[in-house]
């Protein structure tokens, strides 16, 4: 009796998690919606290598690492 009931709770939290992942996609909250998009603004963005080493790395505030 006891598998019985862990094996119904572990396919309902299966299908649980199916389900919220089907709704995830349908809002657009996959993982491909977090990339950029690929066109002119984000290669306007795009540094060189010689001004990258310039400013260092930096921090999400914008501080400069030492």
């Amino acid at each position: 009796m006891c598998t019985f009931i862990n094996v119904y709770i572990l396919y309902t939290r299966l299908n649980f998690n199916v389900i919220t992942n089907d709704e995830s996609k349908i809002e657009g909250r996959d993982n491909n919606s977090r990339k950029p998009k690929q066109g002119n603004s984000s290669r306007v963005n795009k540094l060189s290598k010689k001004e990258r080493a310039r400013e260092g790395s930096k921090t999400k505030s914008g501080e400069v690492k030492r």
